[in-house]
């Protein structure tokens, strides 16, 4: 079953125009691991049926899971390379007891088998689907990679978020690393001193490793070309479900989810 929800004028454009593929501008992709399964089958329509024909922009804004679905989405034929993050993320195979190291590398492999020769270019060179990745630069306990530091560093996130979600701005600086011709902006309230960075051959796997970076489970991953200095990690920590503005407003946006109540945070 699907069911679609839209906010007043989202909900009075769409009775007005019709559900037209047109009306949409921006498309955002939340975290949540395996749970982006729910969504393959959607997004093959919706990257092979409603958005096939598309000549203006799309700007795809993912977290973790979600920046490795739009990775794939926005590759010349997104269809075959969504099928082919599916098939590999789900028959990757880890050793009992699997640590960080092995994981990590598991999931660069995963990259490598998604990407292949040409689909980074593609990517930076897809005039209308523009991937952007949400990651987190960290500070502070959670740059460690020892597990003691690391978990204590995520216990006082979890407690700072349950008190006011702004004070995991203390923690962690949102980068977003965007196609290199998109003009788009968040809308911060918790103001997480966002920084925007351009995709480039030399950035774009990085940047997408350590969007899906699981703090205590696959390593941080440390100075990104073009970027500052600094550990990185998922950026689901600080949008795990977004609850962002998006500038400019032109057009609607489209958020595809495997929960009825989106979490901030």
């Amino acid at each position: 079953m699907l069911d679609i929800y839209a906010g007043e004028n989202a909900f009075k454009t769409i009775q007005e125009q019709g559900f037209k593929q047109d009306l949409f501008t921006k498309m955002l992709g939340a975290s949540g691991g395996p749970k982006w399964f729910t969504l393959f089958g959607l997004d093959k329509y919706l990257f092979g049926e409603f958005f096939k024909d598309r000549t203006s922009e799309l700007n795809l804004i993912g977290s973790s899971a979600g920046a490795f679905r739009f990775a794939a989405l926005s590759q010349k034929d997104p269809v075959a390379a969504i099928t082919r993050l599916a098939k590999h993320y789900s028959e990757t195979v880890y050793s009992t007891n699997a640590k960080s190291a092995e994981i990590t590398e598991k999931a660069k492999n995963l990259l490598d088998a998604v990407y292949g020769k040409t689909g980074v270019e593609e990517v930076l060179n897809n005039s209308v689907f523009k991937a952007h990745f949400i990651v987190a630069k960290c500070s502070g306990l959670t740059t460690y990679e020892q597990p003691a530091l690391q978990m204590l560093g995520l216990c006082s996130s979890l407690v700072l978020n349950r008190i006011n979600r702004g004070l995991i701005a203390k923690q962690y600086q949102r980068f977003i690393f965007h196609h290199p011709k998109s003009q788009l902006q968040i809308n911060d309230r918790y103001h997480f001193n966002d920084t925007y960075v351009s995709l480039s051959d030399k950035n774009l796997k990085d940047a997408l490793l350590a969007s899906g970076s699981i703090p205590m489970v696959m390593k941080a991953v440390k100075n990104i070309s073009g970027a500052p200095q600094g550990t990185y990690r998922d950026g689901g920590i600080i949008d795990y479900h977004f609850d962002i503005g998006l500038k400019p407003k032109d057009g609607l946006t489209l958020y595809p989810h495997f929960n009825a109540q989106p979490k901030a945070g």
